[in-house]
């Protein structure tokens, strides 16, 4: 397994083992760069740490600003690859995503992913 360093812009979110993925019908191994379809924008990277020579995978995916975001395409049903920062970040996606489109709901008001104090409140 190859490690893989999750990137939000330039701020790195988490790393996690990797391993290859199908792409095409052929067997890939490469670092993937997400850029907006609408601003083009560049607002994520999955870098493989000690594959200086693996190229570059470009996916076209909204960011978070033109309803998209997420480093999770949506066919995928498999997550134990990722990192909790990264699954984190996913959830927040999808609570905000929620809030917009319900907003002014009492249900979606202030729904938020925070960490619990020692004394779990």
């Amino acid at each position: 397994m190859i490690k893989a360093h999750y990137f939000l812009g330039n701020r790195l979110l988490g790393s996690s083992p990797h391993g290859a993925y199908w792409a095409d019908l052929q067997l890939s191994c490469s670092h993937i760069i997400y850029v907006c379809r609408e601003c083009g924008e560049c607002w994520g990277r999955v870098v493989l740490a000690s594959q200086p020579h693996a190229g570059w995978t470009t996916q076209l995916r909204a960011c978070a600003r033109h309803g998209g975001g997420s480093f999770i395409a949506s066919w995928s049903q498999q997550f134990d690859e990722l990192p909790e920062e990264v699954l984190e970040y996913e959830l927040n996606l999808l609570l905000d995503h929620h809030e917009k489109t319900f907003q002014g709901s009492a249900s979606a008001a202030g729904t938020r992913l925070a960490p619990q104090d020692s004394n779990g409140s």
